[in-house]
């Protein structure tokens, strides 16, 4: 089942929290989480079942620019019940909305890491010396 839409900016570390209570009957709880991104780069980290055992939570990170993904959750209990889930998440610009405006260069994101350096030129000519001494 599809839960929702995450809008997930660039470097951002995103937790989401799944309630599984209306799905649980009485004394059921959830026991196991296994969560699968089916797409790119992207990872899931630090799943946490909730004491009680009626939500979870987990983080989305390392989501790279226009990356489009699925967070996959598959939800276990105690009287052998599976559940699949479905979070899908976009990766978009820090920056909000951008709009050229005679500008050669567009910045399309504030954070995220370094692009490769460029080439280094090559050094120049040696100068002649003067004479030396009489």
């Amino acid at each position: 089942m599809l839960l929702g839409r995450l809008i997930q900016n660039v470097n951002a570390r995103t937790r989401v929290v799944i309630n599984y209570r209306r799905w649980l009957i009485t004394g059921e709880i959830v026991t196991g989480v296994v969560c699968t991104v089916d797409h790119g780069e992207a990872t899931v980290d630090t799943i946490v079942i909730a004491p009680d055992g009626k939500s979870v939570s987990f983080f989305v990170v390392d989501g790279t620019l226009d990356d489009l993904f699925n967070v996959v959750i598959e939800a276990n209990t105690n009287i052998t019940q599976r559940r699949y889930d479905t979070v899908a998440v976009s990766v978009e610009t820090n920056g909000g909305v951008t709009i050229l405006a005679g500008q050669i260069a567009l910045m399309l994101s504030i954070i995220g890491p370094t692009g490769p350096t460029g080439p280094t030129g090559s050094a120049g000519p040696t100068g002649t010396t003067g004479p030396t001494g009489p």
